[in-house]
């Protein structure tokens, strides 16, 4: 195989790798990083919501969170895996797997790097803050924790991440 094909299919797989972590981060639909926000955010409020509103609009969601466990992301992912491998060549298999060798130490190394500048943030805020403040910030970060968040990492809307 020529150095710009290994190049081309290397490239191809990065992308398509790339892409599973976000899927991870980003789902709007899972339940447990979702389970917190099933007040919306103050919406209700927003929209004026009657009492019973608000409980048929919680009902409403949740049967959606719960619905979307059986879109198994996860096992289309796999099977496409599967798939793409089955194209290649002995050759080429093990070259992948040096990529994802690479790929997986390199991926280690930011998420610590990531961890440590977020630990460092909380530190940052906590001597910002008066005492009251600082249980209230410790609660609210406890919260998350419980809801299976990273505390405050999810585009600055102050909902946390998923972890």
């Amino acid at each position: 195989m020529t150095k710009s094909k290994s190049i081309t299919v290397a490239a191809f797989f990065l992308a398509i790798l790339a892409g599973i972590p976000l899927g991870w981060v980003f789902n709007p639909f899972d339940e447990k990083a979702n389970a917190g926000q099933m007040e919306f955010g103050g919406i209700h409020d927003e929209l004026g919501l009657s009492e019973e509103q608000k409980k048929t609009m919680k009902e409403i969601w949740a049967k959606t969170a719960a619905d979307m466990k059986s879109f198994d992301r996860m096992a289309i992912a796999r099977e496409k895996d599967e798939r793409v491998l089955s194209m290649l060549t002995d050759d080429q298999k093990s070259e992948y797997d040096e990529i994802m060798v690479w790929f997986r130490g390199e991926r280690n190394k930011m998420d610590e790097a990531r961890k440590a500048r977020h630990e460092e943030s909380i530190k940052q805020t906590l001597a910002l803050l008066n005492e009251d403040q600082q249980i209230k910030f410790r609660e609210l970060i406890e919260n998350q924790k419980k809801n299976g968040r990273i505390p405050f990492m999810n585009g600055g809307r102050g909902n946390g991440g998923r972890r």
